[in-house]
C-alpha cells in the first residue's frame, strides 16, 4: 500500500492524489526506471579507422639521406669509370622519381587526391619520356604508356571535375579523349584500324551511353527494368 509522502496516511493504490492534502500519490515501483535519469544513455559510436598513407615529414627527410647515398655513389662510380654519366643516368632517375611519388604530398600543406595523381602521372611521364630520349630514340616505345597514363588521367579529371552533373558532357570528353589516343596508337604503329573498326565501335558505344542517360530518366526504365532492356537478345 503506498502512503501519502506528506501527510503520511495511507492510501488505496487508485488513487492519483492525496485525499486529505491533494498530494499527488507517488508509487516507485509502477515508475519508469527512466524517468528519474536527467540525461539518456549515452552510446559510444564506432567511428571507422581511417589510415593516413602520406609519410610523415622525418620518414621523407630519412629516406632522402638513404637515397641521396646510391645516387652519389652510381654518379660517382660513372663519372670515374666512363669520364662522363652513361649507365647511372637510369638509376638516377629512378631514385629520382622515387623521391618525388614519396616525399611531395608530405611537403604540401593542402592536397587532394586529384593533385597527388596528377603530379604522379606527369612525373611518370616525364621519367619515361627521359629514358627513351637518353636510349637515343625520342617518343618511339615511350608513347605507349604516356599515352596510357595521359588517358587514365584525363579520366580521372572528368571524373572530378563533371562527375553526375554533367552526363553527356563527360560522354563527349570520355568519347574525343578515347579516340585520340586510338588514332595515336594506330599512327605509331603504322598500321590502318581506326577509321574501320575502332571510331564505328567506339561511336556504337557513345550511342548506346548517351541512349542509357536518356532512358535513366524515365521512372518506368529505372534499376532493372533498364538493364533488362538491354539484355533482351
Amino acid at each position: 500500500m503506498p502512503y501519502c509522502v506528506k501527510c503520511g496516511v495511507e492510501l488505496d493504490t487508485k488513487l492519483k492524489a492525496c485525499p486529505l492534502c491533494k498530494t499527488p500519490v507517488y508509487m516507485p515501483d509502477e515508475t519508469d526506471e527512466n524517468a528519474n535519469k536527467p540525461y539518456p544513455e549515452r552510446i559510444q559510436k564506432e567511428h571507422p579507422r581511417y589510415v593516413n598513407l602520406v609519410p610523415s615529414k622525418a620518414f621523407v627527410y630519412l629516406m632522402t639521406f638513404i637515397l641521396i647515398i646510391p645516387l652519389i655513389v652510381c654518379l660517382m662510380i660513372d663519372l670515374r669509370k666512363n669520364g662522363t654519366i652513361t649507365w647511372s643516368f637510369y638509376p638516377v632517375t629512378s631514385i629520382i622519381l622515387v623521391w618525388i611519388l614519396m616525399a611531395y604530398p608530405a611537403l604540401m600543406k593542402r592536397y587532394s587526391f586529384l593533385k597527388v595523381l596528377t603530379i604522379d602521372i606527369y612525373s611518370l611521364v616525364l621519367f619515361l619520356i627521359s629514358l627513351d630520349a637518353y636510349s637515343g630514340n625520342f617518343l618511339s616505345w615511350s608513347v605507349y604508356p604516356v599515352a596510357s597514363l595521359l588517358l587514365v588521367w584525363v579520366y580521372f579529371l572528368l571524373g572530378f571535375l563533371f562527375g553526375k552533373r554533367h552526363p553527356f558532357f563527360l560522354a563527349f570528353i570520355a568519347y574525343i579523349s578515347t579516340g585520340l589516343y586510338l588514332y595515336l596508337i594506330e599512327q605509331a604503329t603504322g598500321s590502318l584500324w581506326f577509321f574501320d573498326l575502332a571510331l564505328p565501335l567506339l561511336t556504337l558505344l557513345l550511342a548506346l551511353t548517351l541512349l542509357t542517360f536518356i532512358l535513366s530518366r524515365f521512372k518506368f526504365f529505372g534499376g532493372i527494368a533498364l538493364v533488362g532492356l538491354f539484355s533482351v537478345p
